[in-house]
């Protein structure tokens, strides 16, 4: 019987499902999305935290830089590394205000000194909005390039703490004075996020409960606000304390004179008077007091950061059984450095913190012979299974298909398709050479793989076609049976969406002869592909004479044989034989949370996970089969 069963059951938070209950804390500096900071810790130890059991691992946002055309890939790296073992991971982002003007002042809630000492200006209106649709924009950001959510830093030393203050936000307008006026700028931005990311896109909401200076709002205060949000956010991280203040940074990260789960009282009362998820941060050291908290409904998970900075791999000690092997967080503060001198910053019982470059990983338990059970046959699941099978482990591939392949099989077909095909019969024919057990036209259900008494669940499951909510869309084909059928097709033929499938279907139908007709909705063609294949792919469909594209229109009704666009205000009619869905791809989301739960090692991978290129689920699956 598992030791530890609330702490490592599934939790779904909005669009996101976790494995278990154990969040990573961000762990760096999280200035402002303005500010590059000079240690980003957490990312550095993604790497371990991933591979240590964890089910969420944060990367804290080292400023706008993280998105510039030289810092991406590193982004995307840190991104692809925190996922490497079945983790999601999320950026935390700074509700700060951080940059000094030209005169040297910051914005803030009022004129004056703010609590560091740095000259502050009043924010204008002007100002904030600006402030907010910076944050709103950066949050877009991050979930396009691949974090599986957003925490938003509203605790600590941020704007929100300020603005909540009364003693420190003495405004005479709509955002001073009451509750309800302090709280305003916190909800405006929460607004044109939830409105930026959409309503399914996770967004957690780090507070400090109380700041612990004399500057500080209630908690009652706190309460309230939070309960105001509620609609907005999807979990609230519960800290307390500040970071520069240093008597108000000691609860921030409680030492060893203060309690361990020092923050239980207050995510007690937030559990019990709203909907919203609790996530206790704070002083909570080990398995058994998280358990004990989840248990008896004080938090539905908790975050940690010391003791994951002690011993990345305690999840997982955990989880097999081998607590004795933890090592324990002796919160002796060593690792800390915001509110330090930044001297030796290192962790007294782990030597690997903060020197990953000069001590090699050493994984710390023992190989484990698992059973490994793969749902879904495409790339994703075959490079999954070839790398765990690699390691010695026995892996059975279902694949609901009389053949291996997913999606490439329909995307290896056609006119440019060569190189893709010879991938495609190399991974089919690597997995015959291989160990696997492959079980084909074999539709998979939590029943049946719990038949199966996996150790480990990988789910491949692929995507669907998205299908457009508008009148008429079920006399669209499918772009993966037109593209079986393309010699049927009629001679007028609209495709309804301009990504690299529709694109490259148009193509291959105007070397048969057919007038085709690109309906996209943005003003890029394959925007889904990389710089270099786009520009290949203008120059060849700029050369058929026979393709037609109209770019930023919206489909708004199909009837039998004409489909009416509008391009802003304007309509128009297009006359069709054949009109063919090809707008993007959806994740079976729904699918692969059915099979959570059946085992605490369960992990998604491919389009199932995100939609995206080959590049995408080659990388991240061959890791989840190779680190088993």
């Amino acid at each position: 019987m598992m030791k530890y069963p609330n702490l490592f059951s599934p939790l779904k938070v909005n669009g996101m499902m976790l494995r278990n209950r154990i969040l990573a804390a961000p762990m760096g500096i999280i200035a402002s999305h303005k500010l590059v900071s000079s240690t980003n810790y957490g990312a550095m130890s993604a790497w371990d935290r991933s591979m240590g059991g964890s089910a969420l691992v944060h990367i804290p946002a080292e400023g706008i830089d993280i998105f510039s055309k030289y810092e991406l890939d590193v982004t995307k790296e840190q991104i692809n590394t925190a996922k490497q073992d079945g983790a999601k991971v999320a950026c935390e982002v700074g509700f700060f205000s951080m940059i000094p003007d030209e005169e040297g002042f910051v914005y803030g809630p009022m004129d004056g000194m703010r609590f560091d000492g740095v000259k502050m200006k009043a924010f204008t209106h002007e100002k904030m909005a600006s402030q907010i649709h910076e944050m709103s924009t950066f949050c877009v950001k991050c979930k396009n390039i691949g974090f599986d959510a957003v925490t938003l830093h509203f605790g600590h030393d941020s704007l929100g703490s300020q603005f909540l203050s009364p003693v420190w936000n003495k405004r005479h307008d709509e955002y001073g004075g009451s509750l309800e006026n302090r709280s305003r700028f916190l909800k405006e931005a929460l607004m044109a996020v939830r409105q930026a990311v959409g309503p399914d896109y996770p967004i957690i909401l780090r507070i400090s409960r109380q700041l612990i200076v004399p500057e500080t709002y209630s908690e009652e205060d706190m309460l309230q606000f939070l309960l105001s949000v509620e609609d907005l956010v999807d979990m609230v991280n519960v800290s307390c304390g500040m970071d520069v203040v240093h008597a108000a940074n000691v609860h921030a990260v409680p030492t060893i004179f203060e309690p361990h789960a020092y923050n239980q009282e207050f995510a007690k009362k937030l559990k019990m008077r709203s909907k919203l998820l609790v996530c206790l941060v704070g002083a909570v050291m080990n398995a058994k007091e998280a358990e004990a908290l989840i248990r008896d409904g004080a938090a539905d998970c908790c975050m940690f950061g010391r003791s994951l900075i002690a011993d990345p791999y305690w999840p997982k000690k955990a989880l097999y059984g081998y607590d004795e092997d933890i090592v324990p967080c002796i919160r002796c503060m060593q690792c800390y450095h915001i509110a330090s001198d930044h001297w030796n910053v290192q962790c007294s019982v782990n030597p690997r913190f903060r020197r990953e470059n000069r001590l090699t990983l050493q994984t710390p338990l023992p190989f484990m012979h698992k059973r490994v059970v793969i749902i879904g046959g495409g790339p994703a699941g075959m490079n999954a299974a070839l790398a765990a099978s690699k390691k010695g482990h026995e892996v059975i591939l279902i694949e609901k298909e009389k053949q291996l392949g997913g999606l490439l099989v329909w995307a290896a077909k056609g006119p440019f398709k060569e190189d893709l095909y010879l991938y495609l019969t190399h991974l089919i024919k690597q997995i015959e050479k291989s160990t696997v057990t492959v079980m084909l036209d074999t539709f998979a259900n939590p029943q049946l793989v719990k038949q199966l008494k996996p150790d480990s669940l990988i789910l491949a499951l692929g995507s669907d076609s998205k299908q457009l909510p508008i009148a008429g869309q079920e006399k669209m084909l499918d772009c993966l049976t037109a593209i079986d059928n393309m010699s049927a097709l009629g001679n007028e033929i609209v495709i309804v969406g301009g990504g690299s499938i529709g694109c490259e279907l148009a193509l291959e139908l105007s070397l048969l002869n057919k007038k085709v007709k690109i309906i996209e909705m943005t003003g890029t063609l394959a925007s889904n592909g990389n710089m270099l294949y786009r520009t290949a792919l203008l120059q060849h469909l700029e050369k058929a004479t026979n393709i037609e594209i109209y770019m930023n229109c919206r489909c708004q009704s199909i009837t039998d044989h004409d489909v009416l666009i509008k391009d802003g205000k304007v309509e128009r009619v297009i006359s069709f034989d054949t009109i063919i869905n090809a707008s993007g791809r959806v994740s079976k989301t729904s699918a692969a949370e059915s099979f959570y739960g059946i085992t605490p090692e369960t992990s998604v991978i491919g389009d199932c996970e995100r939609v995206g290129a080959i590049v995408d689920a080659v990388n991240i699956a061959y890791f989840a089969g190779h680190n088993l």
